[in-house]
């Protein structure tokens, strides 16, 4: 489906990927910037990711019956209904969704790269082709703390992202959450 005038077709657009997130059950959805950071992530990601400006950031609150399991990580079940449920389905539902997203913008004329929510491709520094924390800061979803987890206000960091690269011209966030991180004992 093709939306109309150009700069009310991206408002459409984004509104329409937001409602498809509503339905798959996705807790959030924001643009990034990233030209900004563009020197750094091409470090990391190469060439991979110089085309594509900005960022549609898009998570998934997890389970909070399945994160308290961890507080036991000695119980194998524990470990494994994390692993399951707050990791491999909630991976494959962000895989899933980033490439409906993707089909969505090229059907209407832009680039888009879907990133895997959960692949590597650098083992030895564990990371992938853009950091997902990165642009859920960027899209003003919370801030990285002294773990290096997103930190979001109302979730903490309980929440798993992905990203999708693209060229489409939606409104970038602007407003960059401050940390609220104090000192650590």
């Amino acid at each position: 489906m093709y939306y109309g005038v150009k700069g009310v077709k991206n408002m459409i657009l984004l509104e329409r990927i937001k409602e498809l997130g509503d339905i798959h059950g996705i807790d959030f959805i924001g643009v990034a910037g990233i030209s900004q950071v563009e020197n750094e992530i091409k470090e990391i990601g190469g060439e991979l990711v110089s085309d594509f400006p900005r960022a549609l950031s898009i998570g998934i609150v997890l389970p909070n019956s399945i994160v308290n399991l961890l507080n036991d990580r000695d119980t194998y079940e524990n470990v494994l209904q994390y692993k399951t449920h707050a990791y491999d389905v909630i991976n494959n539902r962000l895989d899933n969704f980033a490439s409906i997203v993707s089909s969505v913008i090229q059907r209407n004329g832009y680039k888009v790269m879907p990133l895997p929510a959960a692949e590597r491709i650098d083992s030895d520094r564990v990371c992938a082709s853009l950091s997902h924390k990165l642009t859920a800061r960027l899209a003003g979803f919370g801030w990285i703390g002294k773990n290096c987890l997103l930190i979001n206000p109302n979730y903490g960091p309980r929440i798993r992202w992905t990203s999708v690269l693209t060229d489409a011209p939606f409104e970038e966030n602007k407003e960059i959450l401050e940390s609220k991180c104090g000192n650590c004992d």
